[in-house]
């Protein structure tokens, strides 16, 4: 036989809205920190082009970023976040930097 003694929560207690709160308050200061994580991300994948003769398989460019010195020399969070970044089809593709075709990264031409 079972026996309830205590009541620790009832489900229309509002406490997890407050949660809510704090937690789209903290998404909120974390997107304004990917932006100039995306921007430096930008910037290794550059480098990254450069140093593969200006293009580079979609496939192969994890493996280069994670022999990166600048993506080494981060701290582990950030680390992660760039790596994440650089998988997302949506960043890869939507940068003006360079551009995507047939699965090849290929550094955007100056003119």
């Amino acid at each position: 036989m079972l026996l309830c003694t205590k009541i620790i929560k009832l489900p229309w207690d509002n406490a997890p809205a407050a949660k809510g709160k704090a937690a789209a308050a903290k998404g909120k200061a974390k997107a304004e920190v990917d932006n100039g994580l995306a921007d430096s991300l930008a910037s290794i994948i550059q480098v990254v082009l450069l140093e593969a003769g200006g293009s580079i398989a979609k496939k192969n460019l994890m493996t280069k970023l994670f022999s990166n010195d600048a993506i080494k020399g981060m701290d582990q969070k950030s680390k992660q976040a760039a790596l994440k970044m650089a998988v997302d089809d949506a960043y890869v593709s939507g940068r003006e930097e360079w551009t995507v075709a047939d699965g090849v990264l290929t550094i955007a031409s100056g003119d």
